[in-house]
């Protein structure tokens, strides 16, 4: 699949072929965009005239189902919102993938995890956003009462 700047503006329909889903900019002003899809995360490097010098799949794990919201740290690690697998994947800066949440299909009102789909770092806590809009292939199932946010510790 060919992956360009042009392609961050459009997003499929709910299908097998979604499109690209969450970006997020390392500390040297690389880009990194998601394909929900595929799974992949995408790094997109610039010129000095800001125009696309490289593209290529920077992180790609079998236990990394889809790609929906990122977020980079100070550390360039990058953390993706994996709402088809229900989880939180962490990209170490050599494109390895790690899963630092995972849970199965819940409701969230524990705390869980309820079909992530953004995600952001505040002092030392992720806050996720939950989307909570099941379909094939997700391991959540099924529309549950409104509770959208997670809180992981990040120093645990």
């Amino acid at each position: 699949m060919k992956f360009g700047v042009s392609s961050l503006l459009w997003l499929s329909q709910w299908t097998d072929d979604f499109g690209a889903d969450g970006m997020a900019f390392d500390r040297q002003g690389n880009l990194y965009a998601g394909n929900f899809g595929d799974g992949t995360v995408h790094k997109l490097t610039f010129d000095a005239q800001g125009k696309v010098a490289g593209n290529r799949i920077f992180a790609r794990s079998d236990r990394m189902k889809s790609c929906d919201g990122l977020w980079a740290d100070s550390r360039n690690n990058i953390y993706v919102a994996d709402s088809v697998a229900n989880a939180i994947q962490m990209i170490l800066p050599d494109g390895t993938v790690k899963t630092l949440a995972q849970n199965g299909d819940t409701d969230g009102s524990d705390g869980g995890l309820d079909q992530p789909c953004e995600v952001i770092i505040r002092s030392r806590q992720m806050v996720v956003s939950n989307f909570d809009k099941p379909f094939e292939g997700c391991v959540n199932t099924k529309f549950d009462a409104p509770y959208t946010l997670s809180v992981i510790d990040l120093d645990q």
